[in-house]
């Protein structure tokens, strides 16, 4: 017996038998199991994971890899076992732990994804089940629709009715839909949001209080098109032109939404009304000023001679200036056609007047008194504007203290400054004469012209008569068609200014209140300037035109 058990011991260590064998088997990593990759849909390779695999009993040449479809947990949309590899050299050393690669491609859509592998020996037919789990992410992603990626505003800071009437419904603006597109699978989660705007001219920033966004955080929905309302708040708003960014902050994005934004802000209209209007007064106050020019310029010539008369013996004042006085009044009431004739004859007169008074002082000195009722005489002819006869009767003294003096009565030096007196009196008196004949001529011109403008008034009112259609016409002509076609023209050019000025050029209108209002004033001067021009120009024309 002990004999038989020493001899099948030996055979068996010489001859093993297969069937008593161990085979070998494959463990794998507490850490991995269950196996679980995850990654993001828009990164290349992006879904690999790690798998470590170590040979127990023996050496494994090789093993196969066997995959199962991943379903999703939400959705159909199915990603295939041939998507799913293993990815290294397929042998394991008994012992040695050996890390190994599983990629899985062809991910679309985000989502949870599960199923399994199972690694296979394929000489005991031994299984190794693994469940597999695939997070797919998609990174948040948000854009602008195509056309609306800029904002830009044109606004008023003012709800006047004259804004209403002449700006567009758009600048009267409060709330702005911001239309943004997800077009991810995922919802995109808006955490948070910033604005920053700053104006070009002033520097100013605008804050919350201007404008804002939605404070609490806001869900887009995946594959939709979302709205952000942003609040416009326009009487917090200063004019100016202001420009910068709105930020969108995502959750799981270290991106942001950059949306560009520009405003562009005027104050209300009634400003730049005023200032045109202004502009219209100063145009017609430097129109009355040049109509006033030769009324000026006249009174400048009373005031002077009225000062030199002041310089003058008292009672040559007492004759000269009640003539003054009343040329002022013509001066007042326009009457301008004589007046530089009949001041040119008072200056005249005075001037005679002086050189009466230095023939008396002379003739006072030669003790000479024998003039003295004469030359009285021709002052009172001088004051009852009597210059015809104040000329003659100087003259006639002339030749008579030429002859007396010449008799020898006085001393040579006495009776020289005598006789040039007396000279230069009569060369004042002719020109006093000349002057007041002067300015008789020119009212007898103006009262016939006067006449003759009667007259063809009379002629045309018998006209006009006789025909009520042509009277009709020619009053209409006269009394209303200038002040109409002054103020139509005057209308449209303010319109014209103002819509230059404010509406197209004055998107940020009262942000330079200097400039903007000096345009505006400037415009209404030389509107004013310009259809009172024009207008003139339609009467004369129709003034030249034979009736």
């Amino acid at each position: 017996m002990k004999n038989w058990i020493i001899v099948f011991a030996l055979t068996n260590l010489l001859f093993p038998i297969p069937a008593l064998a161990e085979s070998g088997t494959i463990d794998v990593d507490v850490g991995d199991m269950p196996v679980s990759i995850s990654g993001w849909i828009e990164e290349e390779n992006a879904f690999t994971g790690n798998i470590r695999l170590t040979a127990n009993g023996s050496d494994i040449n090789e093993f196969l890899f066997i995959a199962s479809d991943l379903k999703p947990e939400e959705g159909d949309r199915i990603i295939g076992r041939q998507n799913v590899a293993i990815l290294g050299d397929l042998n394991l050393k008994k012992g040695v732990p050996k890390n190994l690669h599983i990629t899985i491609s062809n991910v679309k859509d985000p989502g949870i994804y599960r199923g399994w592998i199972e690694l296979l020996l394929p000489d005991n037919k031994k299984s190794q089940f693994l469940n597999l789990t695939l997070m797919a992410k998609s990174r948040p992603k948000l854009t602008l629709l195509p056309g609306i990626d800029k904002i830009s505003l044109k606004l008023v800071n003012s709800d006047d009715i004259l804004a209403k009437l002449v700006l567009p419904a758009a600048a009267f603006t409060d709330r702005w839909e911001i239309q943004i597109d997800n077009p991810t699978m995922v919802d995109v989660n808006v955490t948070s949001s910033s604005i920053a705007l700053t104006g070009e001219k002033t520097g100013y920033q605008l804050t919350k209080k201007s404008l804002s966004l939605p404070y609490d955080e806001k869900i887009l929905p995946a594959n939709k098109i979302s709205v952000l309302n942003l609040t416009l708040n326009r009487m917090e708003i200063p004019a100016d032109s202001y420009s910068g960014n709105i930020y969108l902050i995502m959750k799981g994005s270290t991106d942001r939404l950059t949306i560009p934004i520009a405003i562009n802000t005027r104050i209300g209209p009634w400003r730049a009304v005023l200032a045109l209007f202004f502009g219209i007064i100063l145009g017609w106050l430097f129109r009355y000023a040049q109509k006033k020019e030769p009324q000026s310029k006249a009174l400048k010539y009373v005031y002077r001679l009225e000062s030199d008369i002041r310089k003058t013996d008292p009672g040559d004042q007492q004759i000269l200036l009640p003539m003054i006085e009343k040329v002022r009044g013509e001066v007042y009431k326009e009457k301008l056609e004589t007046v530089q004739a009949e001041l040119k004859a008072i200056e005249a007169r005075m001037q005679t007047l002086k050189e009466l008074r230095e023939i008396e002082k002379n003739l006072k000195t030669l003790g000479n008194n024998d003039y003295v009722g004469q030359i009285d005489s021709i002052r009172h002819k001088i004051k009852m504007k009597k210059d015809e006869d104040a000329k003659n009767d100087l003259e006639g003294l002339l030749k008579a203290l030429r002859g007396t003096l010449d008799m020898g009565q006085e001393g040579p030096k006495e009776n020289l400054k005598v006789v040039s007196s007396a000279n230069e009196a009569a060369q004042a008196s002719k020109r006093a004469k000349e002057a007041a004949e002067g300015a008789d001529e020119l009212k007898k011109q103006g009262g016939q012209d006067a006449i003759q403008q009667l007259q063809q008034k009379l002629k045309n009112s018998i006209i006009k008569i006789a025909n009520n259609s042509d009277q009709f016409q020619a009053e209409t002509a006269l009394w209303i068609l200038p002040p109409l076609l002054y103020l139509i023209l005057l209308l449209l050019s303010l319109a014209m200014g103002f819509r230059s000025e404010y509406i197209e050029k004055g998107l940020t209108f009262g942000t330079n209140p200097f400039g903007d209002y000096m345009s505006l004033i400037l415009w209404g001067i030389t509107t004013d300037i310009a259809v009172s021009g024009i207008n003139g120009l339609i009467g004369k024309k129709e003034g030249s035109t034979p009736g």
